[in-house]
């Protein structure tokens, strides 16, 4: 795969860059080089996702939070929750939207209800407003266009559809 390095910093007036192996050494933090970040990984997850990505998949992926940061500070990628990210090349669609509400409301999150039930494919139009299952411990608030339901499921009430947890045809 093809492994891009980014420069936090800059280049020093010599044009001399540092090497893969002096990227740890004396080198002050701003002149560091990110790790193996994987461009072609992060598009291969952006366009299965509709041009979603969330900031932990981008740190997955090798880049760093300042790189994150950067990327949404130069208008590359703008913020739909904190911590969800679409490409601002990208529409913002109905699915846009659910995939926001459920990966900004944390790990093993899942939509329920009509927002699944649109997401299978049983409804021709998406719901008004998102629903959204979070685990029974997690602390999260409802907003205008999400409703947040806290209830524990069992792995086999979940499955993942287009990239997207959900719940199973039977429960929704």
């Amino acid at each position: 795969s093809q492994v891009l390095k980014t420069w936090v910093g800059q280049c020093p007036a010599s044009g001399h860059c540092p090497t893969k192996d002096e990227e740890y050494g004396n080198l002050p933090p701003a002149r560091r080089v990110e790790r193996d970040m994987n461009r072609t990984e992060i598009h291969a997850v952006m366009a299965q996702q509709d041009g979603v990505i969330t900031r932990t998949q981008a740190l997955r992926c090798g880049m760093s939070s300042t790189s994150v940061s950067r990327t949404v500070a130069t208008g590359e990628w703008v913020t739909l929750v904190p911590g969800v990210y679409l490409r601002s090349d990208r529409e913002r669609t109905a699915g846009v939207e659910l995939r926001a509400a459920v990966y900004g409301a944390g790990a093993e999150a899942v939509a329920w209800g009509p927002s699944a039930a649109w997401w299978h494919g049983l409804l021709d139009h998406p719901p008004a407003r998102h629903y959204v299952t979070v685990p029974h411990h997690r602390i999260r608030s409802c907003t205008r266009s999400t409703r947040v339901r806290r209830r524990d499921l069992h792995w086999k009430d979940t499955v993942v559809v287009r990239s997207l947890p959900v719940t199973a045809l039977p429960l929704t």
